[in-house]
């Protein structure tokens, strides 16, 4: 089977170029929006993503450090064409194997895909002369491993009562996450199905719903400890003709679900993705 390549352009016009210059051996596939990329990286499961770092939606960067919970092996190439104080420190921080910075022509950026790919890049290399700067490459992480991107510790599975102290800041951090969203509803859940703080309301009966919701969540930790993981993260999606709903673990003592109504406004699961982290980490740090 091809290998598989993502590209997304966004305004770079040397990435738009590219699919004339790779081989035909590739399965090259142009994307417009991180969102649809996300979608189409756990069906198709790409070995490469290349994107610019200004993208509709999120930035490039924040792309890249969600790939690896849509498509675990796939690397990530970032075109930056105008650099930025620290963003070469992010994309180190994020594990990725190529970073360019300036003004890359399409060959120039060709030989990077290849070279990621393990191929023979002598083809794709620009003339002597032509005055292209070779790629900045950011360590392959094949051979040289980079700290991988943060992620909220591990918590123990004990019970946990929410204080007066703890509950304004949570309400407040979750009305917060609603507004970035559009969300008509946000609750967080103790392991049983409890609702412990909510924002927004809809017509849906959580009584019912939320034992359903955290059911899969019982299991999350001892899948870590089997996995032999020192840390996870779990997330239920469903996707409806008049709900979209999310399920995020959090920390293994609380499940955080966001609910989203068709007829007000429709989820995009990259800004949620984003978003609900960001926002989990902040909830984590308010419980310790």
């Amino acid at each position: 089977m091809p290998e598989i390549v993502f590209i997304l352009a966004g305004p770079n016009e040397s990435l738009r170029a590219l699919p004339a210059l790779l081989s035909p051996d590739l399965e090259v596939r142009m994307l417009e929006t991180p969102n649809e990329a996300l979608w189409e990286l756990q069906r198709l499961q790409p070995q490469l993503i290349v994107a610019d770092v200004e993208l509709a939606g999120m930035s490039g960067l924040e792309l890249a450090e969600l790939v690896p919970n849509f498509a675990p092996e796939a690397r990530v190439i970032l075109c930056a064409r105008s650099p930025e104080p620290g963003l070469r420190q992010q994309a180190e921080k994020l594990g990725l194997q190529t970073f360019l910075e300036g003004h890359q022509e399409s060959p120039t950026i060709a030989s990077a895909i290849l070279s990621a790919l393990g191929k023979d890049t002598r083809s794709s290399e620009p003339e002597p002369g032509s005055g292209n700067a070779s790629p900045a490459l950011v360590p392959d992480a094949a051979h040289q491993p980079s700290e991988p991107a943060a992620r909220p510790a591990r918590r123990g599975t004990g019970p946990l009562v929410l204080t007066e102290q703890m509950l304004t800041p949570i309400r407040t951090r979750l009305q917060t996450l609603a507004g970035d969203l559009g969300a008509q509803m946000i609750v967080l859940s103790d392991s049983m199905g409890a609702a412990m703080v909510q924002v927004g309301q809809t017509d849906l009966s959580l009584m019912a719903l939320l034992p359903l919701l955290v059911t899969g969540f019982s299991t999350s930790a001892e899948l870590t400890r089997l996995l032999h993981e020192e840390e996870s993260a779990t997330l239920y999606f469903h996707e409806g003709s008049r709900y979209d709903v999310y399920a995020f673990d959090v920390g293994h003592r609380f499940v955080l679900i966001l609910f989203f109504e068709k007829l007000v406004g429709a989820s995009k699961i990259g800004p949620v993705w984003v978003y609900t982290k960001r926002a989990i980490r902040d909830l984590l740090s308010i419980l310790e």
